[in-house]
């Protein structure tokens, strides 16, 4: 694949006089010939003089529509418009961002998603750097450090000292002083993965395409070891329905990235990046469109948005999540092992609650502040400002009790997880006020954090559900084949962006 130079800047914002949305397909459009091989040459770079007369010519510039304004749209947006396409992007919500965003409104500022950039994430730091985004060492938003932490396990109160040698500790012998997350997010990743982030598509490991927690029985753990790892699991809703072959693909992008070195985040909050990328664009980015149809026809393909706009462009990105790509309207309708994916592709339930506090409750019982549990309000941690002050208390649930907390309305939410901490730890009883209710999956333009692979899937989703359905293109995080999260997206932006450019 010929990748672009990540050495060029980004395109400086310029003022190209377009009328607003994409304009209706013309007769006799403009064929890019040689696109991959300038794109090869000078992607992201500042408009360069021999870029104008292309603009300029007699013959239009081919025109795309990227349905979808989150990082892989932007990316792909911005490559595109390099190689002297016009784009629209069209997005459903009033942000640019997609599921990465900064709760300004939060006191400390958490992200909602997408808290750390590692080492590998090039594109992501490529394009900070052109941006000239302030960057820091990781101050972890979402999450408390073991120093101010104590688990509750079936309803006991257990200091992490105590943890390897309470009765409650199922692990095995030589792994008692671990924690549940550190069996999983430290130690299991350093025992299994791959040596190659293109392995978990391999055939030749097809035995290991079953469910995780049937894999963690052969290799000698017990149920109740199984059920902590999934009390706050990381990926799939239980680890029952993952895949082991996509599991161990995210502990070897985990084990990548998981040094010090090079692990960064932005000073201001990581929706830097998405809005930054806004800001580079010379096209239309239309908030509050929602695509509903994607016809494609002898001269294009026509969108319509639920409000009975209609747009036409020569090609069209479809970035959005297939937990809401399942619900556009495609003609002709997809087929085979693709149509199978954007129909069955699960995603993974996170539920939040941001809380202010009324006292330093932990001071009057005695505890560290935050909580691990392995009930239903999952994770309690107390998150700090940029000075290190107490800022709010965040609990984030995940998995099937995610699920069961979507299901009730906000105050029922608020009132559940509110009574479920007074009985674990009374001292928070009346100290807290809920102040945000973060669910992706409720959300209408999410469906769900991130996509995740059930057994069965690995080896014959991947390859097939990134393929262009004739003039429509697939990106997102869920069609990235080496990366994960915010890396990821950017990976299917910019290979979107290159068969994009090779077909026109």
């Amino acid at each position: 694949m010929v990748r672009p130079d990540p050495t060029r800047p980004l395109p400086s914002p310029a003022s190209s006089g377009h009328a607003p949305g994409v304009q209706p397909a013309a007769a006799g459009g403009w064929t890019r010939r040689d696109s991959l091989q300038l794109l090869g040459a000078a992607p992201l770079a500042a408009l360069a003089a021999d870029d104008q007369p292309r603009r300029a010519g007699k013959l239009r510039a081919p025109r795309v529509a990227i349905v979808g304004a989150g990082l892989s749209g932007l990316y792909c947006a911005l490559l595109l418009e390099q190689e002297g396409v016009e784009v629209t992007l069209l997005e459903g919500r009033d942000r640019t961002g997609g599921r990465v965003y900064t709760l300004h409104d939060i006191p400390g500022r958490p992200e909602a998603g997408g808290e750390v950039f590692g080492p590998r994430y090039a594109r992501c730091l490529d394009v900070l750097k052109s941006l000239g985004v302030a960057q820091r060492a990781p101050r972890p938003r979402t999450q408390a450090d073991d120093a101010e932490l104590v688990m509750n396990v079936r309803g006991q109160t257990i200091r992490l000292e105590q943890w390897a040698t309470h009765p409650l500790n199922p692990h095995p012998a030589a792994l008692k002083a671990l924690t549940p997350w550190r069996l999983f997010f430290e130690y299991l990743p350093r025992q299994m993965g791959f040596q190659d982030l293109a392995e978990w598509m391999d055939p030749r490991h097809a035995a290991l395409d079953v469910s995780y927690a049937s894999h963690l029985r052969t290799l000698g753990f017990d149920d109740e070891t199984i059920r902590l790892q999934q009390a706050n699991s990381a990926y799939g809703n239980t680890l029952h329905e993952v895949s082991t072959l996509h599991l161990l693909h995210y502990f070897t992008w985990a084990r990548l990235n998981a040094t010090g070195a090079g692990r960064t985040q932005c000073a201001g909050g990581n929706q830097q990046l998405p809005d930054g990328m806004r800001g580079r664009l010379r096209g239309d980015v239309l908030l509050r469109s929602v695509v509903s149809t994607l016809e494609d026809r002898v001269t294009g393909v026509r969108l319509r948005t639920r409000d009975g706009r209609t747009f036409d462009a020569d090609r069209v990105v479809v970035t959005v999540p297939f937990s809401l790509a399942r619900f556009l309207d495609f003609d002709p309708p997809l087929r085979g092992v693709q149509w199978e994916a954007v129909e069955t592709l699960p995603y993974y339930a996170t539920f939040q609650i941001h809380y202010e506090f009324r006292g330093r409750f932990w001071e009057n019982d005695g505890l560290p502040p935050s909580l691990w549990t392995d009930g239903p309000v999952g994770r309690v941690n107390l998150l700090r400002d940029e000075a290190g002050a107490p800022a709010c208390l965040l609990v984030y649930v995940n998995g099937v009790q995610a699920q069961y907390l979507d299901r009730l309305a906000p105050a029922e939410a608020d009132a559940f997880v509110q009574s479920e901490l007074a009985r674990l730890r009374p001292s928070t009883r009346g100290q807290l006020r809920a102040i945000r209710i973060h669910s992706n999956q409720n959300d209408p333009f999410f469906g769900g954090s991130y996509a995740y692979w059930k057994p069965g899937m690995p080896l014959r989703f991947p390859g097939a559900m990134a393929q262009p359905h004739g003039r429509i293109h697939f990106a997102g995080e869920h069609t990235a084949t080496l990366h994960r999260g915010m890396e990821g997206a950017m990976e299917s932006g910019e290979r979107a962006a290159l068969e994009v450019l090779a077909a026109l």
